[in-house]
């Protein structure tokens, strides 16, 4: 059930991005198809070990980074406890690694809990209003 909640929060995405910004190119990690166990194993050895890729690229560069990556979540709930700290489970904490790898390579990386949040951190993106903030946390050692 949690699978097909994220399909089709990539889906509603996926639309959104096509009707309103058609010409930007992004792509979907393929993570919650089901593949044989040779289908698997030929797209691990092509892909390595990217334990908590993102489950989006937008390959558009703003003023501060090279393109966006998303990982979508249906709800905050799913990575955030009550507090506002990320949660402590292992698949959460690789995906906040990468995360933080992915910004040292210069690009944005980020958690969306569901499809509003998803908008706005795209919208924001695209209109360089949260990169600046972002910047100077990466900088300060920072991620969340």
């Amino acid at each position: 059930m949690k699978q097909q909640k994220e399909h089709n929060l990539s889906v509603m995405i996926s639309q959104y991005m096509q009707l309103k910004h058609k010409n930007i190119i992004f792509r979907f990690d393929i993570a919650d198809l089901k593949l044989t166990m040779q289908q698997a194993v030929r797209l691990k050895a092509i892909q390595g070990d990217n334990a908590g890729y993102p489950d989006m690229f937008i390959a558009f560069a703003n003023k501060s980074f090279h393109g966006l990556y998303l990982e979508l979540k249906h709800s905050k709930d799913e990575y955030l406890k009550k507090d506002g700290s990320l949660r402590e489970s292992v698949h959460i904490q690789k995906q906040a690694k990468m995360h933080d790898k992915l910004i040292r390579a210069g690009y944005y990386a980020t958690f969306a809990g569901g499809y509003k949040e998803a908008v706005e951190i795209i919208e924001s993106y695209f209109d360089d209003l949260i990169v600046l903030k972002v910047k100077e946390n990466v900088n300060q050692g920072v991620l969340f």
